[in-house]
């Protein structure tokens, strides 16, 4: 979430996706790749937002 808030437009336009393994990250990973940059940064926003709700929850409940 922090990359998506602090980071600059020519890093964010230089990022690498590679190694998808499913059909799902391989289409989130062209959307991201062909994406302007404020798609860009909201999708990592969102996206960490999920990550840490997720570890968030499986600590506090412990169904881990």
């Amino acid at each position: 979430m922090g990359v998506s808030i602090f980071s600059k437009k020519k890093s964010l336009e230089s990022v690498y996706l590679a190694g998808q393994d499913n059909i799902i990250a391989g289409i989130i990973g062209l959307v991201f790749l062909n994406a302007p940059i404020k798609i860009k940064r909201t999708m990592l926003f969102i996206f960490g937002l999920l990550w840490a709700g997720t570890f968030a929850y499986f600590l506090i409940t412990g169904k881990y």
